[in-house]
């Protein structure tokens, strides 16, 4: 990270890759016959559950300049921008969030037409996300089969 792009993009694709990397214990509960509840959780990583992270949004910010847009501006193409268009995007596509700052207001045409260009862009930044979770992974389970012989 530098001072160009958006901070809020940033964040948001490093909470989805971090909930997306998390592996969750499996627990039980259960009666003892002294008839106090115990709790057993697995300390097994294969029998962890991994976070869904379906419904966890990415953030696109968009800068109008003129009457195009720009995704992940650069400081001087945002220098430039007269209105900016931060919209959060699931990994279906679904919009959850919009948030409209800088500059002056906006067409609606034109934030129909970033809206879309973020949804686009969101569900592909997803899916190389959720590509290189899999690598990722794949890369440690195989450490963990090399260390075990």
């Amino acid at each position: 990270l530098d001072s160009d792009g958006s901070l809020l993009d940033a964040i948001s694709l490093a909470t989805y890759a971090a909930l997306g990397d998390t592996a969750l214990p499996k627990v039980q509960t259960f009666s003892a016959q002294d008839g106090e509840v115990k709790i057993d959780v697995a300390d097994a990583i294969e029998d962890c559950e991994t976070f869904d992270v379906s419904s966890v949004p990415v953030f696109i910010s968009l800068v109008q300049i003129g009457t195009s847009f720009v995704v992940d501006a650069l400081a001087v193409e945002e220098a430039c921008a007269v209105a900016k268009l931060c919209v959060g995007v699931t990994a279906v596509g679904k919009v959850c969030s919009t948030l409209k700052s800088q500059g002056r207001g906006m067409h609606p045409l034109q934030i129909v037409r970033m809206v879309k260009g973020a949804v686009a862009v969101g569900k592909e930044r997803i899916q190389l996300l959720d590509r290189k979770l899999v690598q990722g992974k794949a890369a440690a389970a195989a450490d963990d089969i090399y260390m075990d012989v």
